[in-house]
């Protein structure tokens, strides 16, 4: 039973990721398409701005990354422009939403999602083996993905007990924060046991960071694929 319902929900979970790409794909316009030389160079300006808005906003260390990333993707949604940055950053606000929205996601356990580069792409995986990639319209097992054998590198994620990390291990204390306001903000709020399961996560985590000498508050990733 344990395994039909873990393979119920990794083909729900696909099910609403191929309904995210769908739509990205199809209404988020890159300038970097192969053979499309006409049409790229038409949604250029457009697409530079949007990447320079993004900018702007991840440029913003006052706040944490996870609500810049949240933020950049209603600047591309508006303005329905972006490369696979970009794309993936909408990917990542609508499918992490969708994910609590149709319980996949719970008051306690979080389906992991990353956003992951290589050379010159990125993408979403989500929960560890599953590859969200709306520039290459693909939903599928990462076994399967075309970049799979290619080093990667985790710009952005978020663990099954919604901590975040940054460039892989870099633990993300303001943006674990950040998931307590962004999951009430959907109506659906955290329940008492998870907050305070939470806050000890945060305590642990800042008491290991003072233990060894480091500052407890993680900066973000500087930089911005431009890709």
């Amino acid at each position: 039973m344990v395994i039909i319902g873990t393979l119920m929900s990794k083909e729900r979970i696909k099910k609403a990721a191929l309904e995210i790409v769908e739509y990205i794909h199809g209404n988020i316009k890159a300038c970097n398409i192969p053979n499309q030389k006409k049409e790229n160079k038409f949604f250029a300006p457009l697409v530079y701005l949007c990447q320079t808005e993004c900018d702007k906003i991840l440029s913003n260390t006052k706040i944490s990354l996870l609500e810049r990333l949240l933020k950049c993707a209603k600047i591309i949604d508006d303005l329905q422009s972006g490369n696979c940055m970009q794309q993936t950053f909408l990917a990542f606000q609508r499918l992490l939403t969708r994910l609590i929205e149709d319980k996949l996601s719970n008051f306690s356990t979080c389906i992991p999602i990353s956003v992951m580069t290589i050379a010159n792409h990125a993408f979403l995986i989500i929960d560890n083996d599953i590859v969200c990639d709306p520039w290459l319209n693909f939903v599928g097992d990462l076994k399967d993905y075309c970049f799979a054998n290619m080093k990667r590198k985790e710009y952005f994620g978020i663990r099954s007990d919604w901590t975040c990390f940054t460039n892989t291990e870099v633990y993300d204390e303001d943006s674990t924060e950040f998931t307590i306001q962004f999951v009430n903000a959907l109506g659906v709020g955290i329940s008492g046991f998870s907050e305070v399961k939470l806050a000890n996560q945060l305590m642990q985590s800042s008491s290991m960071a003072s233990d060894l000498g480091e500052d407890s508050v993680i900066p973000a990733p500087k930089g911005f694929h431009r890709i």
